[in-house]
């Protein structure tokens, strides 16, 4: 079975999330592997905290501050394949220019827990867990006030599941969304077989003979090798393989998230972005929401937060663009903080 890049940054273990009240976590979840560039760290600050939902492993998030009142608060999303870690790059450069900046494990990948007996495999019990868990991240942690904006940034899956809960209501002052996952990821019959096992109550069966899993990496050698320093460094962080069930709940996701209906009811601005070219799929997703713009990336071969400079640096000056758009003249008094 081969798995397309938009889905699959390198598919990871994802499982049922949601939140209620945070929880602290173990602020040495993750050590800074030997020889890592400062650049990749972790911004100044950096706290981890984790949400927990019933009848699924704890989900690990990040959470870091500027030292004065932040400008807007900015929720980063990963892609499967995606820890926390990955984005560390990107949170520094943010809380640089004053961000108060989230990053989101999905549960059962990266810093969250997994299921339990699946060992460091995918799985994901239904689509739904997902998007009850992005709006519990941000109504329950987040929790923004009117007024301050947030601002969603999210790569692949993360993309796609950022999709799905803004065409449900999602609070969100604004988007960016790189590659979302939103064309077919395998066969008609691969999809068919997920979902008839699935629906038997079989979805935690592995899925044998897997060609993956795969993953683009960008022209930044550097960047393209950050995710797997990681993994060496904290072997908790991998992950060795997928079930049936995570594979029908992307697939159930990506329904919901080229919902014509659903999209049209997006009324945040949203700024979507590819690498490599155009896509027809991101192409219709945009034009089916009321304030979209789609911006290629033609040089780029990877996530765009991971590409080398003459891609990522376009990409970033963008973001940053249009995050100060949406908080132009607002000002948070309280940083951020993890509650205990």
């Amino acid at each position: 079975m081969k798995i397309a890049r938009g889905t699959v940054a390198g598919l990871l273990a994802i499982c049922a999330l949601a939140a209620c009240s945070p929880k602290p976590v173990d602020n040495d979840a993750s050590h800074v592997p030997p020889g890592l560039e400062s650049r990749f760290y972790p911004p100044e600050g950096w706290t981890w905290g984790a949400v927990t939902v019933k009848d699924a492993p704890s989900l690990r998030y990040g959470v870091a501050s500027p030292p004065f009142a932040p400008q807007a608060q900015v929720l980063l999303l990963p892609g499967a394949g995606e820890p926390a870690e990955a984005w560390f790059e990107t949170a520094r450069a943010l809380v640089d220019h004053r961000y108060a900046v989230w990053v989101l494990d999905w549960a059962g990948q990266g810093g969250s827990d997994r299921y339990t007996g699946l060992g460091m495999r995918a799985h994901v019990k239904d689509s739904a867990v997902n998007i009850e868990a992005l709006n519990q991240m941000v109504r329950q942690v987040i929790r923004p006030h009117d007024g301050q904006p947030l601002v969603i940034v999210a790569d692949g899956m993360g993309a796609t599941i950022a999709l799905a809960a803004m065409g449900k209501g999602l609070p969100a002052s604004g988007a960016v969304l790189d590659s979302p996952a939103l064309a077919a990821i395998a066969s008609p019959q691969t999809q068919a077989t997920a979902r008839w096992v699935t629906k038997a109550g079989l979805g935690r069966t592995p899925v044998f003979g897997f060609a993956g899993p795969v993953t683009i990496a960008g022209h930044d050698s550097a960047r393209s090798g950050v995710i797997g320093a990681w993994g060496r460094a904290n072997p908790a962080l991998r992950v060795d393989g997928l079930t049936w069930g995570w594979l029908d709940a992307l697939q159930q996701t990506q329904d919901m998230a080229r919902d014509p209906v659903a999209l049209n009811a997006v009324q945040a601005p949203v700024r979507m972005t590819v690498g490599g070219g155009s896509s027809v799929a991101a192409a219709s997703a945009c034009k089916a929401m009321a304030h979209c713009d789609l911006t290629a990336y033609p040089g780029g071969r990877g996530p765009l937060h991971q590409e080398a400079d003459a891609v990522r640096g376009p990409w970033l000056d963008a973001l940053l663009a249009f995050i100060a758009e949406r908080g132009a003249g607002q000002s948070i008094a309280v940083p951020p903080q993890v509650k205990h």
